[in-house]
């Protein structure tokens, strides 16, 4: 069995040419695309993007980035 092979799913973004294809961010705490109209937060060390809701709720749990694993804000 050869390895096993993931796909995004392409987001459609208003003005663009029918063909082209844009793959959107990825949440890098749920790993949903995040939609461009949406509020993200960054992660200060790695640059991670996050939804704002995912990143609130990343600080009042834990408080790490799931990503380089450093103390956020």
């Amino acid at each position: 069995m050869g390895p096993v092979r993931r796909f995004r799913t392409p987001v459609v973004v208003e003005g663009r040419k029918a063909g082209e294809w844009y793959w959107g961010a990825v949440c890098d705490s749920c790993l949903l695309e995040i939609d461009p109209s949406h509020a993200t937060s960054k992660c200060p060390h790695c640059g991670a993007t996050f939804h704002s809701f995912c990143y609130t709720a990343i600080l009042s749990s834990k408080g790490r980035c799931p990503k380089c694993k450093m103390e956020l804000g």
